[in-house]
């Protein structure tokens, strides 16, 4: 009798269990029910709204949370009160699976050509989160030349037959044995990253792969990282907030750097005819970074980044570690 009971108690709990686990299962696609084309229109949205300078007209969740180059600020301020027009270049990515946007885009504000990496979180149609880095075309801090940008090459706006995509793991994988590369050159434990011979790597608008600056020539993505050019380098508070798997595509964030440590001098690359430029006397901190990775068949085809260092030191206002792969 006393098992019969003990069974019973063990069914109804095991019932209960699956039933919650029902439950969590049907609420959390529930929260991010915006596909790839709603996501696009509230991208679009956002830039409109900007450059009315009205983030009013946004559907904006009660307690979104916005930071502008590390500073946490209301909504509003900042870029929302500076932007002029729509912007004439956008990177778009799209994560329907977790609500994720992620652009790299180049607009006007205070009269001058600005970088922007946006991150937006969208959960139950409303936008929780907002992220954004600035690389002001005036900036003294940072090499930078936004003129160089046009359209995104194809690698960007391509749709992957699904039976050809890599799955959100393997576009993950990549990105993170990226870092691990940065991390492990000019060592013992040298882990080379998964790049393709031809890819190209631009920062900043600048192509430093691939080409030449004034009598400089420069070669693969990978060549720096084999001949050990980054020792030494320290990746903090590494995120992949937005994978879209129809392109290919993965947009993380990390900190180059350690972002309470020690300040130095900021120093610039060459010019465009290979001068080295002599940078301001100001110190600055751990780098904000933004990195979107191309994948093509597990391996990166082409990377666009954004990055500027911290003018002294900001902790990552956002949560950091091991981000899972959802959130739900």
């Amino acid at each position: 009798m006393r098992n019969l009971i003990w069974c019973r108690q063990l069914v109804v709990a095991a019932t209960a269990v699956l039933s919650a686990g029902i439950a969590m299962a049907a609420e959390a696609p529930a929260r991010f029910n915006c596909d790839r084309a709603c996501l696009g229109k509230l991208a679009d949205r956002y830039f409109q709204a900007l450059a009315a300078h009205n983030p009013g007209t946004l559907p904006l969740a009660p307690n979104v949370k916005y930071t502008e180059t590390g500073i946490v600020k209301p909504i509003g301020q900042g870029l929302w009160k500076t932007a002029e027009g729509l912007p004439r270049f956008r990177l778009n990515l799209y994560d329907p699976e977790t609500g994720g946007i992620g652009i790299h885009a180049v607009l006007k504000e205070r009269g001058v050509e600005t970088m922007l990496s946006l991150r937006l979180k969208v959960e139950n149609n409303q936008i929780t989160e907002v992220e954004s880095l600035l690389i002001a075309g005036d900036s003294r801090i940072v090499g930078h030349q936004p003129e160089d940008l046009g359209q995104p090459s194809r690698l960007w706006t391509r749709t992957i037959p699904v039976v050809e995509r890599n799955s959100r793991f393997e576009l993950l994988a990549a990105a993170d044995a990226y870092f691990r590369g940065f991390e492990s050159n000019g060592t013992k434990e040298y882990i080379p990253a998964p790049l393709l011979p031809e890819a190209d790597r631009r920062e900043n608008g600048i192509l430093y792969t691939n080409t030449s600056i004034g009598a400089s020539k420069l070669s693969t993505a990978r060549s720096g990282f084999d001949a050990g050019n980054f020792k030494g380098m320290q990746v903090r508070d590494r995120r992949y907030p937005v994978v879209d798997s129809e392109t290919g595509a993965v947009m993380s964030l990390v900190r180059f750097g350690d972002p309470m440590g020690k300040l130095s001098k900021a120093s610039l690359p060459f010019d465009k005819n290979g001068k080295p430029q002599e940078g301001p006397d100001v110190m600055v901190g751990a780098s904000f970074v933004s990195e979107i990775f191309c994948v093509s068949q597990g391996r990166i085809a082409e990377i666009h980044a954004f990055w500027i260092p911290a003018e002294g030191n900001i902790a990552t206002p956002w949560p950091t570690g091991n981000v899972p792969v959802r959130d739900w």
